[in-house]
């Protein structure tokens, strides 16, 4: 077991408000109250490619134990379209790492300040407090999961 912070990226991305629906359900049900739940905390969308994931990509930012970062931890097995989807969960070390080539033998040290560096260079600016604002920087802007839905249902007003 151990913290883990991870993206969980669907594939085709214009699903991703199915997502958004899922989280406000079970919000709404009170899923994330159980302690064996996995809690979106934020959304974050790339304005740069970071390693394989092109600018524009959007995912949810969850936090949890490391054994419950899982679709049926973050979503309650209720994800009804993976038949049409792929949903990838991603460690947050792993997303900021993937464009690295470390040296051959690369020891504990070099993995640990590299990792560190990345993740400072792609967090830099952002804050990370609950009731925080939208913030950006270079790399990604970050929502707390209540100023996407407001942001969203503004949205769709505008559109009627």
């Amino acid at each position: 077991m151990g913290y883990q912070e991870s993206w969980v990226i669907i594939r085709p991305q214009f699903k991703f408000n199915k997502l958004i629906q899922i989280y406000e359900k079970q919000r709404k049900a009170g899923f994330y109250d159980d302690i064996y739940s996995t809690t979106p905390k934020s959304i974050v969308i790339l304005k740069q490619d970071i390693g394989k994931l092109a600018a524009g990509t959007k995912a949810l930012w969850v936090c949890g134990e490391r054994c419950w970062n899982d679709e049926k931890h973050i979503f309650n097995d209720l994800v009804s379209i993976k038949l049409f989807c792929k949903i990838e969960i991603i460690p947050v070390e792993n997303v900021f790492t993937s464009d690295i080539a470390l040296s051959e033998g690369a020891g504990y040290d070099e993995i640990v300040n590299t990792i560190k560096q990345r993740s400072d260079l792609y967090t830099s600016g952002i804050s990370f407090e609950s009731d925080a604002v939208p913030s950006e920087n270079a790399f990604i802007k970050r929502y707390t999961m209540e100023d996407y839905l407001l942001k969203s249902m503004s949205e769709k007003e505008k559109g009627r």
